[in-house]
């Protein structure tokens, strides 16, 4: 009987991988020795590497400062694997094991014309029933999905839908924050990376929502909780929330979100 076990692999190009991380990692160009403590491989293993990676085009050194950063056969490759990949479908493959793993209805939403648009829903077995279908809109200030597109995208995008949805007895100030509402609200979730909203949209529901980013550090959608009050673990730091934030970010990971993309985000949120 055949053994079973991990396939047979070249080791280094495993290690090699460990060095490209490390520089994938940092948002400059880094010193050799920073590399090998990052990879706790010797300089001198570290440095062959780079060198190999250099003729490649994987890695550059600038020859004033001696530090190394990825190189144009880098940029080709995660430019190439962005295009090939589908975040979409990823994301409704992960919402699968996510509701097995939690007991709990999931949805995924993208930004649409009118706001948060539901586009794939999948119900836990047993779910108490709620009327929502795909294309269903969901209000960006009621809802914990609006609330996670609101903190994350940029408010030129989701002013229009904000006043729309305050018309006609409520308007945005002049500075885009729009009147009667508790801004407050998006400062924690900004904070926090969920959102979260209790019977103020559904009587008796509750939901918790993250946001998932793409490689230029934006919202590319939101995927939401939900459960009945009586029995949803809605507690920020719960089960249910763990969870969700585990697989947003794994998602996010997985579209090529980084640090830096994370800060441009927070500059064109605000």
């Amino acid at each position: 009987m055949p053994r079973v076990g991990r396939k047979k692999g070249v080791q280094s190009v495993e290690i090699g991988q460990q060095v490209l991380q490390a520089l994938a990692a940092e948002t400059i160009a880094i010193p050799l020795g920073e590399v090998a403590r990052v990879t706790d491989m010797s300089p001198s293993k570290v440095h062959s590497y780079l060198v190999s990676f250099i003729r490649a085009g994987m890695v550059v050194q600038d020859p004033q400062t001696g530090l190394y950063c990825l190189g144009p056969a880098a940029l080709r490759l995660g430019l190439a694997a962005i295009a090939q990949t589908d975040g979409i479908a990823s994301a409704r493959n992960a919402i699968g094991q996510l509701v097995a793993e939690t007991g709990e209805t999931a949805f995924l939403s993208v930004w649409g014309n009118h706001g948060p648009t539901v586009v794939h829903r999948l119900s836990a077995h047993g779910a108490a029933p709620l009327e929502m279908k795909v294309g269903t809109v969901l209000p960006v200030l009621t809802s914990a999905t609006g609330r996670a597109f609101l903190a994350f995208v940029p408010r030129s995008t989701t002013l229009p839908v904000i006043e729309r949805e305050q018309a006609p007895t409520k308007a945005a100030s002049s500075v885009g924050r729009a009147t009667g509402f508790d801004w407050g609200i998006v400062d924690r979730v900004q904070q926090r990376g969920l959102a979260r909203e209790a019977g103020l949209l559904w009587p008796g529901f509750v939901s918790l929502a993250a946001p998932v980013f793409d490689h230029e550090g934006t919202a590319s959608f939101v995927v939401t909780m939900l459960g009945q009050m009586s029995s949803f673990d809605a507690k920020l730091d719960g089960a249910v929330a763990r969870s969700l934030l585990a697989m947003t970010r794994q998602l996010s990971h997985d579209l090529g979100f980084t640090p830096a993309a994370a800060k441009r985000a927070e500059r064109q949120s605000s």
